[in-house]
């Protein structure tokens, strides 16, 4: 089940442990409404994620793109080795602005203090 959470100008986005087809119903709705903050970044928390097919991939991309038109900086985090692998083979790796746990902190602590 998705859900997002408001961090001063922050939107972190939460998929939770399943990223199919099956999984995908309330996912633009979530994306949408958390955009409607107007916020300055997105982040997505992939941390919980275990299973992510095709569609889970092409919803992602679909994310970034959303961003873009925004002009909101999307920023992924909590990637697993193999989801960072996946991320690679599809050829996706490059577009997503990925970083780890420890830098997304530092990133949100950075941002509420301003």
């Amino acid at each position: 089940m998705f859900n997002y959470t408001k961090i001063n100008n922050i939107i972190v986005i939460y998929p939770g442990e399943s990223l199919t087809i099956n999984e995908l119903e309330g996912a633009w709705s979530c994306v949408d409404e958390s955009l409607r903050h107007y916020p300055e970044k997105v982040i997505v928390d992939l941390s919980a994620l275990s299973s992510i097919d095709s569609a889970g991939i092409g919803f992602l991309v679909k994310v970034h793109k959303k961003t873009r038109i925004y002009c909101v900086d999307l920023v992924f985090t909590g990637l697993s080795d193999s989801l960072k692998r996946l991320f690679f083979v599809t050829g996706i790796l490059p577009f997503f602005n990925v970083i780890s746990p420890e830098e997304l902190q530092s990133s949100v602590l950075e941002t509420s203090l301003y």
